[in-house]
Order: structure tokens, then C-alpha cells, then sequence
């Protein structure tokens, strides 16, 4: 867990600092783990050694802790997007696998990982609360289709990979993420470096034309 001035480079912690960082890095870390309904403000508490009631001093109660979390995680997973133009532009002069890496977008930096509990948790609370569901649709379903879609369509029109069932590949590329962050705190976990190659192997599927 991130405590105090150790804050991840490269995430916007949306001016949290000291006992609220470490408050907010705490409950993201245990509702990941347990689920946001079995975990209490007092077990949250708990495991930094401080009183319950001085959460109160930083969030109004566990929902707006929630909705911290998916703020926080809205912010630095837009942040992490590349530029699509760019990527596009691209696209004539760059094979079409190193312009493909690109698209691995929250899971290159260990700092990410944060960035990764806050989706394992919009995962488990999109069945009950709809800002969750707003938020996995961004995530999964959005960005799959705006980017990799976008990227390997323009592809496919400039004549640079091989005839592929594109709608059927980003299923198939948005469902190992579900997979990937579901799994997160369970035998089945990925590491980094399996997710990573996870997309690499996906991104194989694709052929540039030669």
C-alpha cells in the first residue's frame, strides 16, 4: 500500500494528501480485495491505526469515498490514453504491431496498478450502482471500440493488414480485460507481465499485409 509523501509517479491523486491519501489508498486496496459492501469505514481504519470517525474529516461517508474512487479512477485511466491521431497518423510509415503496443494503455507502469483495483471495483459494483456501470462501459466497451477499432480500421483501409473479423477481435481483446481485472484477487490473478503478453499474443492475431 502507498503511504504519505509515496505516492505513485504518474497518477493525478486529485490533491489528496497525508491521512486522506493513505485513508483513500486503503479502502481502495481492501474493497479490491473483499468487495465495497463487506468492508466498514472501522476496517478501513484499522489497518492504518487511526480512528474511524477521522475518515469524517476527509470523505461525508463511504459513498462519497466511492465515488473518490471512481473519479480518481476515471482521471488517470483517461490520462493514460495515447493520442488517436497520432496513432493514425502513424499508420502508412510504422508496422502495424509497434502501433498496436501502443494501445496497452493502463497497464505499462507498476504505478497502474492503483488504477487497476479502482476497475476490479467498478466490475463488482456495475450490477448495483450506475455510475459503475457508466464508468465499465467507458473502459470496456468505449475505448475498445473508439481506439482499437478506430487504429485497425484505418489499417484495414490503407491496405496494411491482412482481412480480419474486426468486431469479433475487439470482443475477444475487451473480454481478456474484463478477465484480467476480475480475476485480480483471485488464483487466478495475471501478473503484469502476463497481461502484457496477454495483448501481445492478442495483437498477433493481426497480420500486416506484406
Amino acid at each position: 500500500m502507498t503511504r504519505g509523501d509515496k505516492k505513485p509517479t504518474g497518477l493525478q491523486t486529485l490533491g489528496m494528501t497525508g491521512t486522506k491519501w493513505d485513508f483513500f489508498v486503503a479502502a481502495i486496496d481492501l474493497f479490491a480485495a473483499k468487495g465495497y459492501t463487506n468492508v466498514s469505514i472501522r476496517d478501513i481504519a484499522k489497518t492504518l491505526n487511526i480512528k474511524a470517525a477521522s475518515m469524517y474529516n476527509h470523505f461525508a461517508n463511504k459513498d462519497a469515498l466511492l465515488q473518490q474512487i471512481y473519479e480518481f479512477c476515471h482521471i488517470n485511466y483517461e490520462a493514460a490514453l495515447p493520442n488517436l491521431d497520432n496513432l493514425i497518423k502513424l499508420i502508412p510509415t510504422t508496422p502495424p504491431q509497434e502501433i498496436l503496443k501502443q494501445l496497452t494503455i493502463p497497464f505499462k507502469r507498476k504505478s497502474q496498478n492503483l488504477v487497476t483495483k479502482c476497475m476490479q471495483i467498478i466490475l463488482e459494483e456495475m450490477d448495483r450502482d450506475k455510475r459503475a456501470a457508466k464508468l465499465a462501459d467507458r473502459i470496456f466497451v468505449d475505448v475498445p471500440n473508439s481506439y482499437v477499432k478506430t487504429v485497425l480500421l484505418s489499417m484495414a483501409e490503407q491496405g496494411k493488414i491482412e482481412p480480419i473479423d474486426i468486431d469479433a477481435f475487439i470482443i475477444l481483446y475487451a473480454s481478456f480485460d474484463i478477465y484480467a481485472v476480475s480475476t485480480s484477487h483471485s488464483k487466478f490473478s495475471l501478473s503484469l507481465e502476463d497481461w502484457l503478453q496477454g495483448h501481445e499474443f492478442l495483437f498477433s492475431i493481426i497480420k500486416a499485409k506484406d
